[in-house]
């Protein structure tokens, strides 16, 4: 069976084991790898080396930030990143699209909201 590979960076070890365990308890197709990373370009790394299908970080994350963040959606494209903050409850859902223009209706199209 195929396993989804989630990357969690923690930074609340009470958050972190409410998340994990809530996650791994929904679902047994879940492999989670935490990171253990404190810098950008060991992250980038592990997010090589674990291949996620997704990445959750919290807002207090350093990773999180939005210089940063636009660097892990490069390394990773097409890989949704989650950033749940812990202050408001809200979750924000990045994701980062690669397109080769091949004409102008190209990038008109990814111009356009969706």
């Amino acid at each position: 069976m195929y396993k989804r590979c989630l990357l969690w960076v923690r930074q609340d070890s009470l958050f972190r084991d409410l998340v994990s365990s809530l996650l791994l308890s929904m679902t047994d197709d879940i492999a989670l790898f935490e990171s253990t990373t404190h810098d950008l370009e060991g992250f980038l790394k592990e997010v090589s080396h674990a291949e996620p299908d997704l990445i959750l970080l919290e807002e207090s994350s350093p990773f999180s930030a939005e210089a940063l963040l636009v660097r892990v959606l490069i390394a990773k494209p097409g890989t949704p990143v989650i950033v749940i903050s812990q202050e408001n409850n809200w979750i924000h859902v990045v994701r980062r699209q690669t397109v080769r223009l091949r004409s102008a209706n190209d990038l008109i199209d990814a111009m356009k909201l969706n």
